[in-house]
């Protein structure tokens, strides 16, 4: 599969650090990543949702045998390219930490140490930094 990033992760040593620069590159193909990935998402819980309420008969459920296969093969779909979006961005060297929020790190070089810059789904840019043990909750201005 093609990638979506400019330089290929293939040929990037592990673990990449970035610089604020190439970060802030990144975050509009990861907003559009993680904004199929949240449709996704919706699509499989509306499917589960709208079988929660199956009604009854002599003990076994009703369903549409055609049916149930439909919603089986969109869920199987959907995540399969949920981890498929997710797999992508963890290859580009950032680290998806959180998928419900959206919340990548990538690893940079700030006073002489390798911190993570920290950027959340609805953020036009990264404005933080957290150390490596700190996590969201220790985010920094940048």
């Amino acid at each position: 599969m093609k990638s979506d990033f400019p330089n290929s992760p293939d040929r990037i040593p592990d673990p990449r650090i970035f610089t604020l620069e190439e970060a802030n590159a990144m975050i509009p193909i990861f907003a559009e990543m993680l904004m199929e990935i949240n449709a996704l998402k919706n699509s499989v819980v509306t499917v589960i949702e709208s079988k929660a309420p199956l009604s009854k008969t002599n003990g076994h459920l009703k369903h549409d045998s055609h049916e149930a296969h439909e919603d089986m093969a969109l869920v199987s779909d959907a995540a399969g390219r949920i981890t498929e979006l997710m797999d992508q961005i963890n290859r580009s060297g950032a680290e998806l930490k959180d998928l419900d929020m959206g919340l990548v790190d990538f690893l940079h070089r700030r006073e002489g140490r390798i911190v993570y810059l920290c950027w959340m789904y609805g953020e036009e840019e990264i404005n933080f930094w957290h150390e490596l043990d700190a996590g969201a909750a220790g985010r920094r201005p940048l």
